[in-house]
C-alpha cells in the first residue's frame, strides 16, 4: 500500500453498495508494530461540505452548475484545465462538453498523483485519447506514463494506452485498439498516472468520440 513513499499519508475510498459493517485493517510490512492513526469520513454529497472523496459540494444534487450530482467538477468547456482533486474515481473530473472532441490540461507529479476523468459514452461509440507534453509535442518524460480506460458502471478495465506512437513516451489509445471500439453506452473512467518519482510533468489530453459509421 506504501504507493505514495516514506512519510506521505496514505488514503483510501470505498464506495459502499449495500448496508453492512465494513472492517479495515492496517498492518505493517514487517513484523514489528507501529503506532497509526485511522480516521473514517463519511461523505455526503449535497450538504455544501466537501469532503474526502468529493472534488467539489455546491450544497444541491443539480447537474450542468459546475458540481455534478455526485459531487465530482464538470469540465464543460471543450478546452479546460484539469481540476484537483481528482486523484480517486469518486473524485474524477468530468468532461461535460458537447463537442465530440474535448482537450484537458494538467499536471502529474509522481506516482501517487493520478488523474481520474469521466467521460460519457453513446452506444457504439469508439473512443481515443492521445496524451502529449504541455506544448502538444511528443513527450520525453523519462518515467514510464500509464493511461487506463475504466467501464464505469462495471469497474471492469477495458484495456491501457499504449506509448511511443507519437515518437514519444506518453501513451494513447487509438480506434484500432479494439477495447476501446464501439463501446456499450456508459460512463467511462480514463486515468493517467506516472510510474516512479518523476519532477511535476503538464500534459495535454485530447479526448474524441467517433460515432459508428
Amino acid at each position: 500500500m506504501d504507493r505514495c513513499g516514506p512519510g506521505l499519508g496514505e488514503e483510501i475510498t470505498l464506495v459502499a453498495d449495500q448496508a453492512r459493517t465494513y472492517l479495515v485493517a492496517v498492518e505493517t510490512a514487517g513484523d514489528a508494530g507501529t503506532e497509526a492513526e485511522v480516521v473514517a469520513l463519511r461523505a455526503q454529497c449535497g450538504d455544501g461540505v466537501t469532503d474526502h472523496g468529493e472534488a467539489c459540494d455546491d450544497g444541491n444534487l443539480a447537474g450542468d452548475d459546475g458540481c455534478d450530482p455526485q459531487c465530482r467538477v464538470e469540465l464543460r468547456a471543450a478546452t479546460s484545465q484539469e481540476s484537483e482533486p481528482n486523484n480517486w474515481h469518486t473524485e474524477a473530473n468530468v468532461l461535460a462538453a458537447s463537442e465530440s472532441t474535448r482537450r484537458v490540461a494538467g499536471t502529474l507529479g509522481g506516482p501517487c498523483d493520478t488523474d481520474h476523468y469521466i467521460v460519457t459514452v453513446p452506444e457504439g461509440t469508439t473512443l481515443s485519447a492521445v496524451m502529449t507534453n504541455g506544448g502538444e509535442q511528443p513527450c520525453t518524460t523519462g518515467d514510464a506514463i500509464e493511461m487506463t480506460l475504466v467501464q464505469g458502471s462495471t469497474s471492469t478495465v477495458r484495456g491501457m494506452g499504449t506509448a511511443g506512437r507519437l515518437g514519444g513516451t506518453c501513451p494513447s489509445l487509438e480506434a484500432g485498439d479494439g477495447f476501446n471500439d464501439e463501446l456499450p453506452a456508459g460512463e467511462y473512467h480514463l486515468t493517467v498516472t506516472a510510474q516512479g518519482s518523476p519532477p511535476a510533468f503538464d500534459y495535454v489530453l485530447r479526448v474524441e468520440l467517433v460515432p459508428a459509421a
